[in-house]
């Protein structure tokens, strides 16, 4: 089994990857005496990159009968949230469970 200090250290991000190299140059020129040329013009604003930067944010994969559980309890929710602003999620499900041992869900 490895020791903790070889799964942190697995597990900790590299701080460079958060900038990239071209904004550690920029970010540290004045200090060398080489600061960067003003541009002409103003950039015009950037669109939103296509992907994220930073750890992981992609979402796992449902099962067809997980996905149609989680689906059928919210819509519970939802019914019950709508008749009583009280209701609260844990009695969705609770609801539910009765529902499907009852094969009416």
């Amino acid at each position: 089994m490895p020791s903790s200090c070889t799964r942190n250290r697995r597990n900790r991000r590299s701080r460079r990857s958060y900038g990239g190299a071209a904004d550690l140059k920029e970010a540290f020129a004045d200090l060398k005496g080489d600061v960067p040329k003003a541009p002409a013009a103003p950039a015009a604003p950037a669109a939103a990159p296509s992907a994220q930067k930073g750890g992981r944010r992609k979402s796992r994969k449902l099962s067809k009968g997980a996905k149609a559980w989680t689906t059928a309890v919210t819509k519970l929710y939802r019914e019950m949230k709508a008749k009583d602003k009280s209701a609260k999620f844990s009695d969705a499900l609770k609801r539910a469970s009765a529902l499907k041992k009852k094969g009416q869900l």
